[in-house]
């Protein structure tokens, strides 16, 4: 690949990044969600086979993206027929669901520096 580049003009460089980018960004991750509430506080979150009868207190459209341009993108939608309380739970664990992985990955990288033996220690 690098000889490829050698003999490109810098445009030619540029354009072939921006193909790149572009060709990864239509194949990150990209993923649809809602969440149903059920009775008494009982959620359900639901990733496809969104039916248009259900009542949904949030959805959400997240984006994994993060290897490719250093950022994931999460959107989340609240439905104002619920009171707010509901829609902020619904909102949180819409968010938490959609990113765990990403802050469990977080957790991973600073585990070393902040916590021993399972007491968090902050820096001076």
């Amino acid at each position: 690949m690098l000889v490829i580049f050698k003999y490109c003009s810098s445009n030619t460089f540029f354009l072939i990044q921006l193909l790149i980018i572009m060709f990864c960004l239509v194949n990150s991750d990209k993923i649809e969600a809602r969440i149903k509430l059920y009775g008494n506080k009982r959620w359900e979150v639901v990733y496809s086979n969104f039916k248009e009868e259900d009542i949904y207190v949030a959805k959400a459209f997240y984006n994994d993206s993060f290897a490719i341009t250093g950022w994931d993108t999460l959107s989340i939608s609240t439905n104002s027929m619920f009171n707010d309380e509901l829609q902020a739970e619904a909102a949180g664990r819409l968010e938490g669901e959609l990113t765990k992985n990403r802050i469990y990955y977080h957790y991973l990288n600073v585990k070393d520096d902040f916590i021993i033996n399972h007491i968090v220690v902050f820096p001076n």
